[in-house]
């Protein structure tokens, strides 16, 4: 990899960067600096890239669903906290470190990271093209619509409001789900393309903008 060597022992380089956001072992609890790398140097957290890096969790959620992405981490605690035995093991697992287990040190032992060496294989299911720019197409109204609730937020009635903020968060669930390509992704966005009717149908007196209006001129021309 290449390196600004007059720079590597003071300024936090892309180098030193790449290895704050690894997961190889080396990599974990590394070189924390913002601007300057003499604090890491300083505190004993400093670590040269020594081997290629591989970024993401050292536990990969392998996942596009965005509320399972948020929960999946509280999921575990959960879980743990009531597998775990004893009322101060239980209150270590929401306190200490995510490597934490009753005998082990407060951020666990670096041992049970798992010890992974580029290259690596990524999450990514196989899916069409076609169904691939479907998503990034509906992505794209999502974001019009979100727009148009942000500048409407102060005359929009909150029922509609709020319901629309939920199919928007239930929308890019399922699009989510679609591109993991779950057996029942279909059927859910069949769904969300049924909800979206009703949901167009109510906002469009407060909005610019409908998906289906257009749709609606059409069919309806002599």
């Amino acid at each position: 990899c290449k390196k600004i060597r007059p720079l590597e022992y003071v300024i936090n380089t892309a180098s030193h960067h790449r290895v704050h956001h690894g997961r190889n072992r080396y990599c974990i609890d590394k070189n924390y600096a913002g601007v300057l790398i003499i604090w890491d140097r300083m505190f004993g957290t400093f670590e040269p890239e020594n081997e290629e890096v591989v970024y993401g969790l050292t536990h990969p959620i392998n996942s596009f669903e965005p509320i399972y992405i948020q929960t999946s981490h509280f999921m575990h605690m959960w879980r743990t906290f009531w597998s775990t035995e004893g009322l101060m093991n239980k209150l270590s697992v929401i306190i200490k470190g995510p490597g934490w287990s009753p005998g082990k040190p407060w951020h666990g032992e670096i041992e049970d990271i798992p010890d992974v060496k580029a290259p690596v294989e990524k999450y990514d299911p196989i899916l069409p093209e076609w169904c691939k720019f479907y998503t990034f197409y509906h992505v794209i109204l999502l974001t019009l619509f979100y727009t148009e609730m942000a500048e409407g937020q102060n005359v929009i009635p909150p029922l509609l409001l709020y319901g629309s903020i939920i199919y928007e968060i239930f929308s890019l669930s399922v699009l989510g789900i679609f591109l993991e390509a779950r057996p029942y992704a279909a059927w859910m966005e069949l769904l969300r393309c049924i909800l979206y009717v009703a949901v167009d149908y109510y906002f469009i007196p407060w909005t610019r903008i409908s998906l289906i209006d257009p749709f609606t001129k059409w069919l309806s021309w002599p």
